[in-house]
């Protein structure tokens, strides 16, 4: 694995089985190197209840309540993008277009 992964809002811990699943997706050739640069995301807390997600380079945003997915586009998402924290943990990432 090349990058980092950005859980905010709150503690986010992966479980034995999701790791060794991220692991062997990798293992098996199912994650590529990414032939773009997506960017980097932040995300921080913005009172009383909401969360900003900021983020620079020509990446798309993507929302999944699992960190190995399925992801989906945020359609229409603009940087910086401010969501109300509920209840639903989500997780986020950037993609190459």
């Amino acid at each position: 694995f090349i990058g980092s992964l950005i859980f905010g809002g709150g503690s986010a811990i992966l479980t034995a089985a999701q790791v060794q699943g991220i692991y062997q997706a990798g293992s098996d050739g199912k994650c590529a190197p990414l032939p773009c640069n997506a960017g980097s995301l932040a995300i921080s807390l913005v009172q009383p209840h909401s969360i900003k997600l900021t983020w620079s380079g020509g990446g798309i945003l993507e929302q999944s309540t699992s960190p190995v997915g399925p992801w989906t586009p945020v359609q229409g998402a603009t940087s910086p993008l401010v969501v109300p924290a509920t209840a639903t943990q989500m997780y986020y990432i950037l993609v190459c277009p």
